[in-house]
C-alpha cells in the first residue's frame, strides 16, 4: 500500500515549545514531490499558528481548533 496522505499535529509532533523542527519541515518538502499530501491538524488558533509557522504554505490544508 502506498501512503498518499498524512496528517500531523503541531505541538509536540512537529514542534516543541515554539517553532517547527527544521528537519521535519525539510522532510515534508522532500516528500511532497513524491506525491505525499500533508495536512496539519492543530488545537491552535489559525492566526496564532501562522505567526509561529511561517512555512504554513507547506501544508495542503490546516485544520485549526
Amino acid at each position: 500500500m502506498k501512503l498518499c496522505v498524512v496528517a500531523l499535529d503541531y505541538d509536540c509532533t512537529i514542534a516543541r515549545d515554539g517553532p517547527a523542527d527544521p528537519l521535519v519541515l525539510e522532510a515534508i518538502r522532500e516528500a511532497q514531490p513524491r506525491g505525499l499530501v500533508v495536512f496539519l491538524a492543530t488545537g491552535r488558533i489559525l492566526a496564532v499558528l501562522q505567526r509561529v509557522l511561517p512555512e504554513h504554505d507547506l501544508f495542503a490544508s490546516i485544520v485549526p481548533d
